[in-house]
């Protein structure tokens, strides 16, 4: 079991060794992929880096006119042979000068939320003599980050000055991503070979997930909070500075809280009472249980026409179940509770956020890495203790992606326990339980949900 208190106390992310070019990923972990297939996607994304995808189109065209060129000297293929070989070998040569020598310094914004736009600036200075022109800005972030411009921009910086370039992004989900070193790619004269400028420092965003805070949340009980209305405190006598009252003197009590000043008034023990504000807790369960499952009709075609796996998982129940999590711990933490979150699969995680603990945005840090899990028996490995913690909390949320006997076993552990339960689930099927409330994942992830 991993507990976070505290951001500052959370493991570091391991920093890949990006020493050759990586294969792009399309499919599940354990599957079979043929070698073949991958030798091929290895050798594009080897041409990807020298070559323009026109140029990589005329390469191709290059290799059978190379050919017939061999075979007969004083065919025409020998000409479009001479023609193709002298444009590539001008190109590339001008590469050499066009650009230079290009230092860049791009500063993206540590945190953005899924799908919210984003704005990613690259400082850019010409220290050659020459002009740079024809260069593209950070054109590969991987395909998680979308650029929102409709158009590649070119850009022309003359020598000895600098610029500041501006591109929009945003990114579909949550997550931690690694972003290439920042590169500009000089594509002039002909648009066939590439030359690539970079910088040598990694960057890293982290994509919180998508939340809202509710107009009013529905506690286990049926008493509800909303933005008039607070139920996170209640007053009793403790002992806090904050005086409450005098009474009389009665058997037992603390002489050092006698007020001896309204005492030789009253000609009697006085003693003080003071007040002390009761924390309100809640704890909420989250379930990262994600099922695979054969696609269906259309999207199985495309599937099969892309030569992607045909029993890719779908994870949008999880992700809408991380947003869930994260506007009930929002909505709470807003009127000072302290919030418990388990997230139960192949580890069990705790994290704690609220009053006087960990920053919510650092709580958003650890949800936006949460992974979800295969295993069905997740809910084996919670501790008893941490059930017993979750279950003395004032108000406990259960999100599940998956009404089963695992489920099924944890509702009723919690029940026993005393537990004030509320629970959640985005299983699609019919045979929910009545003790379950539905949820579907469009209301959560496009915040269409105002009330809880």
């Amino acid at each position: 079991m991993k507990f976070f208190p505290d951001s500052r106390k959370a493991p570091d992310r391991p920093r890949k060794k990006n020493r050759w070019r990586s294969v792009r990923r399309n499919r599940i972990e354990q599957e079979y992929v043929s070698p073949t297939l991958l030798f091929a996607r290895w050798l594009d994304d080897v041409a990807a880096i020298f070559f323009t995808p026109q140029g990589r189109i005329l390469l191709i065209a290059l290799l059978p006119a190379a050919f017939f060129a061999l075979l007969l000297t004083r065919s025409p293929a020998f000409l479009l042979f001479l023609l193709l070989l002298l444009l590539f070998v001008l190109d590339g040569f001008c590469k050499l000068f066009f650009p230079r020598r290009l230092r860049l310094e791009r500063r993206p914004p540590p945190r953005v939320a899924a799908g919210t736009p984003f704005e990613i600036r690259t400082r850019i200075r010409n220290d050659s003599f020459l002009p740079a022109y024809d260069f593209e800005v950070n054109r590969n972030l991987g395909p998680c980050l979308i650029r929102n411009e409709k158009r590649t921009r070119l850009y022309c910086l003359p020598p000895r000055s600098e610029m500041l370039v501006r591109n929009s992004y945003r990114i579909r989900r949550r997550g931690v991503y690694e972003l290439p070193p920042a590169s500009a790619e000089g594509i002039f004269p002909f648009r066939l070979t590439k030359a690539v400028r970079r910088d040598r420092v990694w960057q890293e965003i982290i994509c919180h997930p998508v939340y809202t805070q509710f107009r009013s949340l529905r506690l286990p009980g049926g008493r509800a909070i909303s933005e008039r209305n607070e139920l996170n405190m209640s007053n009793r006598t403790g002992e806090s500075l904050d005086l409450l009252g005098c009474r009389d003197y009665r058997e037992g009590d603390d002489p050092r809280k006698i007020h001896w000043t309204a005492s030789a008034r009253l000609h009697r023990l006085i003693v003080k009472e003071f007040e002390e504000e009761q924390l309100s807790s809640a704890a909420v369960i989250l379930d990262n249980y994600c099922p695979s499952r054969m696609r269906q009709g259309r999207e199985l075609l495309r599937q099969m026409f892309t030569l992607k796996s045909l029993t890719a998982a779908t994870d949008q129940p999880f992700e809408a179940a991380v947003s869930l999590t994260a506007s009930i711990a929002a909505s709470l933490a807003a009127r000072n509770f302290v919030i418990d979150v388990f997230a139960s699969g192949s580890e069990i995680h705790h994290f704690r956020t609220g009053r006087n603990t960990m920053s919510f945005e650092s709580f958003l840090d650890l949800l936006s890495s949460l992974e979800c899990s295969r295993s069905e028996h997740r809910f084996e490995q919670l501790p008893r203790s941490e059930l017993n913690r979750a279950a003395q909390a004032g108000a406990v949320f259960l999100i599940l992606l998956r009404i089963d006997s695992e489920a099924e076993k944890l509702y009723h552990e919690l029940l026993r326990r005393g537990a004030n339960l509320r629970v959640f689930t985005f299983d699609s099927r019919e045979t929910a339980p009545a003790w379950a409330e539905p949820l579907t994942c469009a209301e959560i992830l496009e915040n269409r949900r105002a009330d809880l």
